[in-house]
């Protein structure tokens, strides 16, 4: 089964194994230039990729896809991965750098050119 569009590997590449079986290889960062609609924070001591992704695009919705678990969707917290790649961190469990602004694309912006 491929990855979900909202999945961070959905740009990745599925190739099957010596089994045949689906595996996913390495996804490309997602890097977008600057653009006047851009969002610029404050991290905050407590600050988590997922904490800033909710603060940067808290009315984005992504689609459930289908997935009777969660039909009415999922949170912007679950960009996570967007934060990280955007900051070009690579581990979501090492702190952010308390005090530091940081750009993030428009809600608008993710919905176009990273989910689609």
């Amino acid at each position: 089964m491929p990855p979900l569009a909202r999945s961070r590997h959905a740009r990745g590449e599925a190739r099957p194994d010596s089994t045949g079986r689906l595996v996913l290889g390495l996804r490309p960062r997602v890097e977008l230039e600057p653009a006047d609609d851009d969002i610029y924070l404050l991290v905050s001591d407590d600050d988590t990729p997922s904490s800033l992704a909710a603060r940067a695009w808290p009315s984005l919705r992504i689609p459930a896809n289908r997935d009777p678990a969660r039909p009415l969707g999922f949170s912007p917290a679950e960009l996570w991965w967007v934060v990280l790649d955007l900051l070009e961190l690579d581990d979501p469990l090492v702190p952010l750098p308390a005090g530091k602004r940081v750009r993030l694309p428009s809600a608008d912006r993710v919905q176009r050119e990273v989910l689609t």
